[in-house]
């Protein structure tokens, strides 16, 4: 949408102002039957959350902090929506019970792979959501 790296944008605009963009890009999603693969940082606005919600259940992909570390770690150009002096383990903790407020799923991660998250999401989907061909 930008066309530039989530770094660059959350240096450019800052924190607050990157989650009010964000809110509103959310906001125009016009969605049915569709995974929404959203930042971590969607779940400071609840404007956000109350239309993903309208949209359809929320699933948290639950990770433990150390996972988390690991993956920023190993790519540092993925880019954070984090505070001058805020720590990683800062954000983690704060999203915590936020996701926890909004998440209808929690699906436990860790030692998942993409596909053993997506088949476990499925099978704890309401019936009525589930695909005919799942």
């Amino acid at each position: 949408l930008y066309g530039a790296r989530l770094q660059n944008l959350t240096d450019a605009l800052g924190k607050e102002a990157f989650l009010d963009t964000e809110c509103g890009v959310i906001r125009a999603i016009k969605a049915n039957r569709t995974v929404i693969g959203t930042g971590g940082s969607v779940v400071y606005r609840e404007e956000a959350m109350r239309h993903l919600a309208a949209l359809g259940p929320i699933v948290h992909l639950d990770v433990p902090l150390a996972v988390i570390e690991e993956r920023v770690a190993r790519n540092p150009q993925r880019g954070l929506a984090i505070a001058p002096g805020q720590t990683l383990a800062d954000i983690f903790h704060e999203r915590e019970a936020l996701y926890a407020a909004w998440a209808g799923l929690r699906c436990h991660a860790q030692n998942k792979s993409p596909r053993e998250c997506a088949q476990w999401i499925v099978r704890h989907l309401p019936q009525d959501l589930r695909a005919a061909d799942a």
